[in-house]
Order: C-alpha cells, then structure tokens, then sequence
C-alpha cells in the first residue's frame, strides 16, 4: 500500500513572515472583517432608534466575539462542522469486496442447505 504524504517545509526568515502573514489573515477574516461590520451595524441602528455612544473596532470585534460565542454555546449539539476521519479508497474498496465475498459465501452455504434438504427429501422416498 503506497501512501504519498504531502509535506510542507518552511525555514528561514522567509518561512516565519510566512507563518505570520497567515495568522493576520486569519484573524483579519475571522475577527476583523465581521467585527467591522457589528460596529458598522451597531453604530447606523443605534443612532437612528436609540442616542447610544459610538463604536470603535475593537468593540465590534468585541460585540462579534461575544456573538460568535454564544451562538456557539446555544448549537453546540447541532454545529455546522464536523470533524470527522476519512477512509483511504483503499480501505473502502477492500470493505466492498470483503462485503461482496460474503454475500457470496451466504449465497453458497444457502444452496448447499437447499441442496442437502433435498437429498434428505430423496433419502425418505
């Protein structure tokens, strides 16, 4: 069974802004991007209904975090995502052969019962 694994390799100082250009963008599109838009939100509704103080980000990101948390907590049974492992091809081709073998193993063992009841049947007569 040949497996290839993917290996990714990072060195130097090219590797480590790497790592770090890819944490800014994660916490830019997981944290900032939607904390933007509460404080957006927060800042047009409550100045049109309500004379509420004006939000910066790092409320929004705030008022996101503490939203995200709590629909997290309220679904956590029912979350979108699931983590799961996956089988190799491999092991699900051998499972489908292995259940066709034994289907064919029953189908066997069955017309030998038939075959034998029969010669019982011949035996009597």
């Amino acid at each position: 069974m040949n497996r290839r694994f993917n290996i990714i390799q990072l060195s130097g100082l090219k590797g480590i802004f790497f790592i770090v250009f890819l944490i800014g963008c994660a916490a830019a599109g997981f944290l900032v991007f939607p904390g933007w838009v509460c404080m957006h939100i927060w800042n047009y509704a409550m100045s049109h209904f309500v004379d509420m103080p004006v939000m910066t980000l790092l409320h929004g990101i705030i008022l996101w975090c503490i939203i995200a948390l709590v629909t997290f907590q309220l679904n956590k049974k029912d979350f979108g995502i699931s983590f799961k492992t996956v089988e190799s091809p491999e092991d699900r081709l051998r499972k489908i052969i292995e259940s066709k073998i034994k289907k064919e193993e029953q189908l066997k063992i069955k017309e030998l019962a038939e075959l034998k009841e029969k010669d019982k049947e011949e035996i009597k007569k």
